[in-house]
């Protein structure tokens, strides 16, 4: 079986060189900048927030909100979903080298790194109850399946979880209560919802209220846990099985991946599927056109916004 996740690799995207942060959907990228593929950020990055978006084998690094890029780290291996915990750590998932890189907030090299052999990794997710570390593995060891690996406090071997009516996972979340919910296929191709409780054992299948017709990025918004899904962001109550809520995000097919800024009111979502590669910033959740956009990327896919203070 052909990953979903998989497809999206092929995609042929012209790259434009790495732009600036425009007020509109319609930008004017800056000159291209592809000649240099050296590790670096600006002395001054570590003082803002900071936003992460993988690229293939590169993670780009703008300051938060304003979208001035202040940085780029070589990462080995192709990378897709990419998370941050709240001390500002961001985790980068290598499926090539079946490894999870952690760098500190504003450092260019690696402060530790996991072990995930045998793993389809496509995304990652930080408890913000106990700081435990959830890779969501595609089809699991051997393609049993979807699978969670998860790492106590983001150290050590990984303890994992497989979910058998998963065929493909595509992404999942914590909530707010160390929940994990994760979304996917089933052989048959159809939507699957699913979580695994704080304290349980094993998955759990959800049956939401309406119907999904894509798998998409799933992300916790502080109060809901969010389904990505071909330009909107459905808002459920997660093991109530209920949507209670639909954000439309304009000028995306996507997002193909996203992540949700509560505090500060907005959406950061990767649009890997057009002809243009983008990064957008939505206002949320109210939705509707996008406040701002990065370009000239080859082919975005996670973002991560890591803060330069704490997060309690």
């Amino acid at each position: 079986m052909i990953s979903r996740t998989r497809n999206v690799r092929i995609l042929v995207v012209v790259a434009l060189g790495l732009g600036g942060c425009s007020s509109t959907a319609s930008t004017t990228p800056a000159a291209p900048a592809r000649s240099d593929l050296r590790s670096w950020i600006s002395p001054d990055a570590k003082k803002s927030d900071l936003l992460y978006v993988a690229d293939k084998n590169s993670l780009y690094i703008f300051t938060y909100p304003a979208g001035n890029r202040v940085g780029r780290i070589a990462v080995p291996g192709y990378t897709q979903g990419i998370c941050a915990d709240r001390k500002g750590n961001v985790y980068v998932p290598s499926e090539e080298y079946d490894t999870i890189g952690v760098y500190a907030h504003g450092g260019t090299t690696q402060v530790r790194m996991l072990s995930n052999p045998n793993e389809d990794m496509i995304g990652c997710s930080v408890s913000p109850l106990t700081s435990d570390l959830a890779v969501i593995d595609a089809e699991g060891t051997k393609y049993a399946g979807g699978a969670v690996s998860i790492y106590r406090k983001a150290k050590g071997n990984p303890s994992v979880y497989m979910d058998s009516s998963m065929a493909e996972a595509r992404s999942g979340s914590y909530d707010g209560a160390g929940d994990i919910f994760v979304d996917g296929f089933d052989r048959s191709n159809n939507f699957v919802f699913a979580e695994l409780p704080e304290k349980g054992v094993g998955f759990k299948t959800i049956t939401l209220n309406e119907s999904i017709e894509d798998a998409g990025d799933v992300q916790w918004d502080g109060t809901y846990v969010t389904i990505g899904s071909k330009g909107a962001v459905y808002q459920t109550n997660g093991a109530g099985g209920e949507v209670v809520g639909m954000v439309t995000l304009n000028d995306t097919e996507g997002p193909t991946d996203y992540v949700v800024d509560s505090s500060g009111g907005t959406l950061v979502g990767s649009s890997g599927y057009e002809s243009t590669a983008a990064v957008l910033l939505w206002p949320y959740p109210t939705g509707g056109n996008p406040t701002s956009t990065l370009t000239g990327f080859d082919l975005p896919f996670g973002v991560a916004i890591s803060f330069a203070r704490h997060r309690k």
